[in-house]
């Protein structure tokens, strides 16, 4: 059976950082960049976008190879719907940044509240 790999992405008020993950929690690389100051939507998801780029060549592996995305953001999640309630540094509140990113990167995205899916991923 074919390794899964996955995506996480961890958005933060100074970075955001990416790392591919194998099914058995092997991470294949890591990137990160300085979250852009006083950012709309639409610049932190170009942000997310061009990280992921930089992951995937740095990897050697093709978006099509990636199962899944999830991504961790520091505040309060509708993790029902994917919509960021509310981000203490970042101006994302009532964005639906799972839709977003599901959209332009045709993948299976998961939003939670940062310290979640990180005690999730331990």
């Amino acid at each position: 059976m074919a390794t899964k790999l996955y995506i996480g992405i961890d958005i933060g008020g100074t970075k955001i950082s990416a790392g591919v993950v194998t099914d058995k929690g092997r991470i294949l690389e890591r990137v990160k960049i300085p979250t852009p100051a006083n950012s709309t939507p639409k610049v932190i998801v170009t942000a997310i976008l061009r990280l992921l780029e930089e992951l995937l060549f740095n990897a050697d592996i093709k978006l099509k190879d990636i199962s899944a995305v999830g991504v961790g953001v520091p505040g309060l999640i509708d993790a029902s719907s994917g919509t960021i309630k509310m981000v203490p540094n970042l101006k994302l509140g009532g964005f639906n940044l799972q839709r977003a990113l599901s959209k332009r990167l045709r993948k299976h995205v998961t939003l939670g509240n940062d310290v979640n899916v990180g005690m999730l991923g331990e």
